[in-house]
């Protein structure tokens, strides 16, 4: 999928929220305390995959005028949760990094969080193959099987689309990724319910809250387009020589088209009375 696939945000601390929470089996995450005292808060939103949070936790914070040690900095750990709250947004993540950084004249300890989905990367599939073509349901919940998460929605545009799979030794995670490219659709996390959703690129259009305009949160952007898979021409064969050539119009027993390069030119359809009733300097 060529375009916009990544976006990178630098948001102030004042307009961001998070939570330090307990991994829990029953619920998201155990609420632990604030994470009041942080910097540098970086996120990165990727479509169709995990998002990533950084911000970076002074050791010292100033209390009544004294500079006091940051407990939360004793308290954290890797594979704690965050909840994550900016504009009218709410997202988990897991911490998977956690390291010491030194910027000028302070110090601090520099978070890196992956969306909570990061968790499916833990499970592993040895072996899951099908005879026969299945639906996304049935592929997804046999993916989903051994993890917590469970399937949102489908889109209608894919529910009765049949395909074959057939995988070993892959993490939960990368298969999805697999099932998100097999179908051609988007995989959409809901961190705050785990589920996992299936959704045709024309039907993304959630509204997450985020205005970008210049000057404000963008700090990079990236737009590529890839003339790899590019074709002007198909040829169609099959067995013992048969081809296209008595039903191509063209005779040829190949299709071309090169609607890209002649953009923006488009051919006028009519009848053969239009033309009958048009001068030939109108034509």
């Amino acid at each position: 999928m060529s375009g916009l696939r990544k976006a990178e945000l630098s948001i102030k601390p004042s307009e961001m929220k998070i939570q330090l929470a307990k991994p829990s089996g029953t619920q998201i995450g155990i609420k632990i305390k604030n994470i009041v005292d942080f910097s540098n808060p970086s996120l990165k939103l990727s479509l169709g995959t995990l998002n990533e949070i950084s911000f970076t936790i002074p050791y010292k914070v100033e209390r009544n005028h004294i500079l006091v040690d940051n407990e939360i900095v004793n308290i954290i750990r890797n594979r704690y949760l965050l909840k994550v709250k900016w504009s009218n947004v709410t997202e988990w993540f897991i911490i998977n990094e956690l390291s010491d950084s030194v910027d000028g004249s302070s110090e601090g300890l520099t978070v890196h969080a992956f969306s909570l989905g990061h968790e499916l990367a833990d499970k592993l599939i040895s072996q899951l193959s099908n005879d026969t073509p299945v639906t996304p349901q049935t592929i997804l919940t046999d993916a989903l099987s051994s993890t917590n998460w469970s399937i949102g929605t489908i889109d209608e545009r894919i529910v009765n689309k049949h395909r074959s799979f057939d995988v070993s030794e892959t993490t939960v995670l990368d298969f999805l990724s697999t099932i998100a490219d097999t179908y051609g659709v988007i995989l959409v996390f809901d961190s705050e319910n785990r589920k996992i959703s299936l959704v045709h690129p024309d039907n993304y259009k959630i509204n997450r809250g985020i205005r970008i305009s210049d000057g404000q949160y963008l700090q990079s952007l990236t737009r590529t387009s890839n003339s790899d898979d590019m074709t002007t021409r198909l040829t169609v064969s099959g067995e013992d020589g048969l081809g296209i050539n008595s039903v191509n119009p063209t005779g040829a027993g190949y299709i071309e088209s090169f609607a890209y390069f002649m953009y923006p030119f488009k051919a006028k359809v009519g009848t053969w009375r239009d033309i009958e009733n048009k001068k030939w300097s109108e034509l």
